[in-house]
């Protein structure tokens, strides 16, 4: 092929969340040399994003709110897909309520259509299920982020499952950056419970808030980092100023440097209510955590024997112990010592992937 290959992905939004991450970790990975790529996207973006886009040669082309603004956000999608003759469209959700997003490409004229499923569930099942029987009919390749997502959007019909991949070396334990970090937030050698995740219903926060409290009643020392934002945020901001161990309680916000508070951690806890995969699950056992977690996430998420998997009907108590009891490893080596599971996560792995499944949709 002489002329690049001209690739769009369409996302709701560019807030920082894991579907956003997938797309900016492909993206920056494809051999730009290849493909022209586009990203489409509702506002909010976040400002990082388009900082990367700009310094990696990436158009992203902002859209109107598509919940707020739903008719100016359909609008102005179909004229930029009609005025970029695009050869892929790359549609990623979590539901058949991405039909309409298919369906005006294909109206603007692309043959490629993919549909990424990045979730095991919904939030709006009736219109799910009225739009499906369309959505079946609409995307010609079938992507999930696990053998659970793709279950749940594709059912019986084909699919291909590609990992939500990211350069897994700079998640190795770095013990400085771990010393450092803990000086700065003046929590030393305290017993510090690690949740990094959107504060949305389905990360399930205030059950997390319940569980440090029983653990934090037994453990002095104990200290709870929450890292992330979200609709839920105000909530969740708000049992804290009511729990009984808000000063031990940080809440950090969002971050670039994610992979720092993993060293700095000693457990990772996050009782999602579902989820799709949960990459943040893979990037605390890289960094050596163990990692507590319900057992509504897919199984595949662990990689080194280091997760434990509860049920969400537990009593907290049950959950307390597993949080004070997790067992710790050899962290410094964790990365070197597991480097076989973990590299099906390397994102330039994937990217070749992704590459050669593009390549076969145009031959």
């Amino acid at each position: 092929m002489n002329e690049k290959i001209r690739l769009a992905h369409i996302t709701k939004n560019m807030v920082i969340n894991g579907i956003s991450n997938v797309i900016m970790n492909y993206s920056v990975n494809l051999d730009k040399n290849m493909f022209d790529i586009t990203i489409i996207a509702g506002n909010p973006i976040h400002e990082t994003y388009k900082d990367v886009c700009s310094k990696n040669g990436i158009t992203i082309v902002q859209l109107p709110e598509k919940v707020d603004d739903t008719k100016r956000y359909y609008k102005k999608l179909f004229q930029t897909l009609h005025n970029g003759k695009f050869d892929i469209v790359h549609v990623h959700g979590n539901s058949a309520t991405i039909s309409v997003e298919l369906m005006l490409a294909k109206m603007a004229g692309c043959h490629n259509r993919i549909a990424h499923s990045h979730n095991s569930t919904c939030d709006n099942l009736r219109v799910h299920k009225l739009l499906y029987p369309f959505f079946r009919k609409l995307y010609t390749v079938g992507l999930a982020c696990s053998k659970k997502a793709g279950d749940w959007l594709f059912r019986s019909d084909e699919y291909h499952v590609l990992q939500n991949a990211f350069d897994t070396r700079k998640f190795a334990y770095d013990r400085d950056k771990r010393n450092v970090l803990r000086t700065n937030l003046s929590i030393g050698d305290d017993f510090a419970i690690l949740c990094v995740g959107r504060v949305n219903e389905q990360k399930n926060y205030p059950y997390l808030l319940k569980i440090f409290e029983a653990v934090a009643a037994e453990k002095k020392d104990a200290q709870l980092i929450l890292v992330g934002d979200g609709p839920e945020l105000s909530k969740v901001l708000d049992i804290v100023d009511r729990h009984p161990y808000k000063e031990r309680i940080i809440y950090y916000g969002t971050t670039d440097h994610v992979e720092e508070l993993y060293s700095l951690a000693d457990v990772f806890v996050l009782p999602s209510k579902f989820e799709g995969l949960g990459i943040v699950f893979i990037e605390a056992q890289i960094s050596g955590l163990p990692v507590i977690t319900s057992d509504q996430v897919p199984l595949e998420v662990d990689i080194g024997n280091r997760v434990q998997f509860l049920a969400l009907s537990e009593q907290v108590d049950e959950w307390k112990k597993a949080v004070l009891y997790a067992t710790s490893v050899d962290r410094k080596n964790f990365y070197s010592t597991h480097q076989n599971e973990i590299e099906q996560y390397d994102i330039r792995k994937n990217a070749k992937i992704l590459s050669d499944l593009y390549i076969s949709l145009l031959r």
